[in-house]
């Protein structure tokens, strides 16, 4: 295999790499605050992810050090795949949580390994300056696409959200004003009280009416 079509293959791996990381980190994260409702969980989140690549970074160069890099980058990026297959069936924030922090342990590995193989395959043609360059420029991509796309779904967790918060009106809270006005129409003493209001109504109707007939009646007279 030649220098540049190796360099090419490992640009596009760092590239989906990046773009796959936070098109799964940003949706969980969106994830958890829905479930949550906390700020601290959605923190945690990213605590068990990048904690392990401060922590590990020196044990994980000595392991790549002493090991063939492509060997240990193919191990740890199969593991990683295992994982992300496991966190998109974990249903607990704990679950998330842990899984989240093995990914981490896979990046503090993955990249001492991605850095140890650009210098082996740019050494040959003498361009490990414009090597460089390509593949941080891979990896930059990855990470741009990465928070765009998963942008993009935002409003939806957004909509999903409010709709779930919003309450609804069980069938018993829709159907008490019906049977209130039954049972108030089945007591005796509402229907009395009713008809008096009923009687007294009409009889301040009739002594208006016969008031306001007397009133004309004069009226022509004079």
């Amino acid at each position: 295999m030649t220098s540049r079509r190796a360099l090419s293959l490992l640009s596009t791996a760092i590239l989906v790499s990046a773009l796959g990381d936070f098109l799964a980190v940003i949706p969980l994260a969106l994830r958890l605050q829905h479930d949550s409702g906390s700020g601290l969980v959605v923190a945690g989140l990213f605590i068990a992810l990048w904690t392990p690549v401060v922590v590990l970074a020196a044990p994980a160069g000595l392991l790549v050090d002493r090991t063939d890099p492509r060997r240990a980058l193919i191990a740890i990026s199969a593991l990683q795949a295992l994982v992300a297959v496991a966190l998109a069936f974990a249903d607990s924030t704990g679950a998330i949580l842990a899984l989240t922090a093995l990914l981490g342990c896979g990046v503090a590995v993955a990249n001492p390994a991605e850095f140890a193989l650009v210098p082996a395959i740019a050494r040959s043609d003498g361009k490990l300056k414009a090597a460089n360059g390509r593949i941080e420029s891979a990896r930059y991509l990855g990470y741009t696409l990465g928070r765009c796309s998963a942008a993009r779904w935002r409003p939806e967790a957004a909509r999903a959200s409010r709709c779930s918060s919003t309450p609804r009106a069980s069938p018993s809270s829709r159907s008490s004003p019906s049977r209130s006005a039954r049972a108030d129409a089945a007591d005796p003493r509402t229907r009395t009280s009713a008809a008096r209001a009923t009687a007294s109504s009409s009889s301040s109707a009739t002594a208006f009416s016969g008031s306001s007939s007397r009133w004309r009646s004069r009226r022509c007279s004079s």
